[in-house]
């Protein structure tokens, strides 16, 4: 039999095991993991707790997945990626496949409205959180022509080659820039012929810059164009007659939304 002071022990024993057991948690759950950073368990952090209730939704978290429907009457689809602040209720991402942007919007009560620029003009985007944060889903329709359809993700980077669909960080060629380039703009290809005694430069860029301010720039460089159209989302504009030349030069630009601007200048002699 147990006598009294055996009692007392076993009964002081198990609340100090107790005790430990509560500090302990109480400092996990106190442990604040970075914005964006990824535990041990390969989840981003973002508030929210580990057994999926709901709660409020905090930090950086990186999403993806696939979208797909419909534009202009052919099916379409592809992958996407978006890194949500909570905090400052904002989003940034992309979107490839039949079509590529850049996308930017606003997080607000776990609801997303976005919108991107691309060959199909303006998309916008809406969607929702499920309540733990971990998925996201809605839908994505063309402004400005006839197109629609439906994404869904959940936590996590998109498994993609960055260096394939990303601007990179330096010049990929270099060659005699007849024209000065966008400010900040990256090189990506460049050819040169010489006929007839003539230069022909075909140079290409590339900027995480705006569609209209690559062509509000290059008119304010080189003056009011001689036409300007749009096709698919790309701009061409054309100059008869480049100044500070001594013989005729003649200069298309074409510029198209993507991931980034894609800058192509061609200039030639008459």
């Amino acid at each position: 039999m147990i006598n009294k002071d055996n009692k007392k022990i076993i009964v002081i024993s198990a609340i100090l095991i107790l005790a430990i057991v509560l500090i302990s948690i109480g400092f996990y759950t106190d442990i604040q993991v970075d914005p964006g950073e990824e535990p041990e368990n390969g989840e981003p952090d973002n508030g929210i707790p580990e057994n999926g209730e709901p709660g409020e939704l905090t930090g950086i978290v990186n999403y993806s997945g696939t979208w797909t429907g419909q534009a202009e009457g052919e099916n379409v689809d592809g992958i996407w990626e978006f890194k949500v602040n909570f905090d400052e209720e904002n989003l940034t991402g992309w979107f490839i496949g039949n079509a590529s942007g850049r996308v930017n919007g606003s997080v607000y009560q776990e609801e997303i409205e976005a919108e991107s620029e691309s060959i199909w003009r303006t998309v916008d985007w809406s969607g929702s959180f499920s309540a733990n944060g971990s998925e996201v889903s809605g839908e994505w329709k063309l402004s400005d022509l006839e197109g629609h359809g439906t994404w869904e993700g959940a936590r996590g980077r998109a498994n993609v080659d960055r260096e394939e669909i990303m601007l990179p960080s330096e010049d990929q060629d270099s060659g005699e820039e007849l024209i000065d380039r966008y400010p900040g703009s990256i090189m990506l290809d460049y050819t040169m012929q010489n006929l007839s005694g003539q230069k022909h430069v075909n140079a290409e860029y590339g900027t995480y810059d705006s569609v209209d301010e690559v062509v509000e720039w290059y008119k304010e460089e080189l003056g009011e164009p001689g036409s300007e159209r749009t096709e698919n989302g790309k701009i061409e504009i054309s100059y008869s007659n480049l100044e500070g030349f001594e013989e005729d030069r003649y200069g298309l630009l074409f510029i198209s939304p993507g991931i980034y601007t894609h800058i192509e200048i061609q200039i030639g002699a008459r």
